[in-house]
């Protein structure tokens, strides 16, 4: 972990940070937290990955987990509007959510540790049907943080839920502006018409029963009854919307 001093005031920089998603089998993951004054990019930059079909028998049920070629998911927040948006993918298709900033209720403990050369406290809060823990440094002043998380008095350097479905830990710091490639998404996502999380749970319901007739069609005649496994890289699973949210 290689982190680099002296950038507490600076108004913009990059966070290097490592995800990785324990849903089946671990899904890591590599990105960049763009930070600017009322802004933040959570840029994926992990390559993709070839497309894979898994067959498993279980009971008499044939259980098919369906993972496509990985597309980039990135996360914007404009911190003046208080809005986020997901840029995503449904098969080649990119869609962009967007949602108002949920509103964190963050528990500040008395508990701290160092990570590299910074001081750490952490905080816990509950997130969609998951309780997180998390350990940020006021010595970096910013309310942005790493994939949906935000709104403490300082950067966060890990996160991770009770669980450990989700961890992300930050790798490298570094002061940097905005490059040509990431204010091109900014500009992108800004310019494309947006869905809210009901419409993108509907295309996305649809697309994956796409998925399912296109296989059915190469079945042979009689083939035992099918399910399909929920813990694939696409599902929501790792985010139980509230009725309010939706």
């Amino acid at each position: 972990m290689l982190f680099i001093g002296n950038i507490i005031n600076a108004q913009e920089f990059v966070v290097q940070y490592q995800q990785v998603i324990n849903l089946g089998e671990p899904e890591i993951a590599h990105y960049e937290l763009y930070i600017t004054k009322d802004q933040s990019l959570y840029f994926d930059v992990t390559q993709k990955n070839a497309a894979a079909l898994k067959e498993t028998q279980e009971h008499n049920f044939t259980t098919i987990t369906i993972s496509e070629e990985r597309q980039p998911n990135n996360i914007y927040i404009d911190f003046s509007i208080r809005a986020l948006y997901e840029s995503t993918y449904l098969g080649k298709n990119n869609v962009v959510i967007e949602e108002n900033l949920y509103p964190f209720d963050w528990n500040i403990t008395g508990e701290t540790k160092q990570i590299a050369d910074y001081i750490c406290t952490k905080a816990t809060t509950r997130f969609r049907g998951r309780d997180y823990e998390v350990w940020f440094t006021e010595e970096i002043a910013t309310q942005a943080g790493p994939w949906k998380m935000h709104g403490l008095p300082g950067l966060i350097l890990e996160l991770y839920d009770t669980e450990h479905l989700i961890v992300i830990h930050a790798k490298k710091i570094s002061t940097q502006s905005l490059g040509k490639e990431q204010a091109g998404l900014i500009n992108k996502i800004q310019k494309t018409k947006t869905i809210s999380f009901r419409e993108y749970d509907k295309l996305f319901k649809k697309h994956a029963q796409e998925l399912i007739n296109q296989m059915m069609t190469k079945m042979p005649e009689g083939f035992p009854p099918m399910k399909i496994d929920e813990n694939c890289e696409d599902c929501q699973s790792l985010e139980i919307y509230e009725e309010w949210e939706k």
